[in-house]
């Protein structure tokens, strides 16, 4: 489940009476597939792929600086800005990215 992204390989626990009785939106995540796009991550020839969940934690720390009142909503986005882009940079990286003004 690690390597899709969180979703199994099998369609069968989607399909599972028992587990559609515990979890009803399973019916509808299977249904999703048929629409959704693959989330490609940055890529560059002469660097090193960066692993999604690198990225997530990054942006999961700026949504929890925010929500326990940690750090301003500007504060929490800058401090998240000079993480992936130390991060980007980690990887190889050369151009650094800004996603703020």
């Amino acid at each position: 489940m690690t390597i899709l992204d969180g979703q199994s390989p099998a369609v069968t626990p989607y399909q599972s009476h028992e587990l559609l009785k515990l979890y009803p939106w399973l019916e509808l995540t299977e249904e999703s597939f048929d629409y959704c796009q693959k989330r490609d991550g940055p890529y560059s020839k002469k660097s090193l792929i960066i692993p999604r969940s690198r990225i997530e934690a990054i942006l999961c720390d700026v949504a929890k600086n925010v929500i326990s009142g940690a750090l301003s909503l500007p504060d929490a986005l800058k401090k998240g800005q000079e993480d992936m882009t130390a991060l980007f940079k980690s990887y190889g990286y050369p151009k650094p990215l800004h996603f703020l003004p």
